[in-house]
């Protein structure tokens, strides 16, 4: 019989909840208890509960919050309240370490001056940024929103390694109140919706999503010229209008 204890303090500095457990040598063991009327993340008052794990010597830490992020009749709400996306998409490479980002003093500066611009969400494109990426967001109030990075050819290892990839984002970052809209595939990157087979593997990857990544929009692809969306949370078209010359088509193309 071994022993687990768990403690989890409110964003006011408070044990909010306190156990020991005691199981034996199983690999996973649940707590079903619930924090009540527990304080709300959000843009402005990101509060955010620590959970620490004790297991012997070794002592796990992280942090967590509670939000809700959903979507119906056309609108986005955040805990209950509508919602208007402000987003920028964050193609998170640097001169110098290329997909690594240079530090996490770097990427603190870029997010408050997002926010300071008016910008409320993040697109991580092509990438699955770095843990302290999400952390950071979960800090000052952002949100994000994430893809698997693409393949550039379909063929049947993408199946398995598309689904892990995807675990291994949610096993790492289900934690994290920012993070509200994940992308399976973005402008048909490494997919061809011509054919049946493909199309067919994409909708059971969305339901698939859907049922796994709990709290979080999912889309299936990032519609651009060309391709479409199958089964979505959100109807993303990209339309590269470029301003100010082409302001009346793009104009056209969006009403």
């Amino acid at each position: 019989t071994r022993n687990v204890s768990v403690k989890i303090i409110s964003p006011g500095n408070k044990i909010v909840f306190e156990k020991s457990v005691s199981f034996n040598n199983e690999e996973e063991f649940k707590i079903e208890d619930k924090i009540e009327n527990p304080l709300l993340w959000d843009l402005d008052n990101p509060n955010l509960y620590t959970i620490i794990v004790e297991f012997g010597s070794d002592v796990y830490e992280d942090k967590f919050g509670f939000r809700e992020f959903t979507k119906r009749d056309g609108k986005f709400y955040l805990n209950g309240k509508p919602f208007y996306m402000i987003a920028a998409l964050d193609q998170n490479f640097y001169p110098e370490t290329v997909y690594k980002s240079p530090s996490v003093n770097y990427m603190l500066d870029e997010m408050i001056k997002a926010k300071q611009l008016g910008i409320n969400t993040l697109r991580c494109h092509i990438k699955i940024p770095e843990k302290e990426y999400l952390e950071l967001a979960d800090q000052l109030g952002l949100l994000v929103w994430y893809e698997i990075p693409n393949w550039d050819v379909f063929d049947e290892s993408v199946k398995s390694r598309a689904r892990k990839t995807f675990d291994a984002m949610l096993d790492r970052d289900w934690n994290h109140p920012s993070l509200v809209v994940i992308s399976l595939i973005n402008e048909s990157w490494g997919i061809d919706l011509s054919k049946e087979n493909q199309r067919e593997w994409l909708l059971k990857e969305f339901d698939y999503a859907k049922e796994k990544a709990v709290g979080r929009l999912i889309i299936d692809n990032s519609a651009c010229w060309g391709n479409f969306h199958l089964k979505t949370d959100i109807n993303d078209y990209h339309i590269y209008w470029a301003m100010p010359e082409n302001h009346k088509k793009f104009s056209e193309q969006v009403k």
